[in-house]
């Protein structure tokens, strides 16, 4: 994957990313999400896509009942991800 990434920007992979990463959007590089679209975009035929249903926590929500949920597979709690 690092070689491919490196031919196709003709830079140092972490400079390739870097360079295309999007300053103004309030996120961040994931190398699991760059390993993982590589994977599926080389290796598709021998992959499963399954759904994890997410759930994103904010400051002052109240959990309780959240992990009593059969439909969450992961909860996350960012600090960035505050009610407004």
């Amino acid at each position: 994957m690092i070689k491919t990434i490196e031919k196709k920007f003709n830079l140092l992979w972490h400079d390739a990313i870097l360079n295309n990463v999007n300053k103004n959007v309030m996120s961040c590089h994931s190398e699991f999400e760059t390993y993982a679209q590589f994977f599926y975009n080389h290796h598709r035929k021998i992959i499963k896509i399954e759904y994890w249903c997410n759930k994103t926590v904010f400051k002052h929500t109240k959990i309780d009942n959240l992990f009593n949920h059969f439909f969450y597979k992961s909860i996350s709690f960012y600090s960035w991800a505050k009610n407004l």
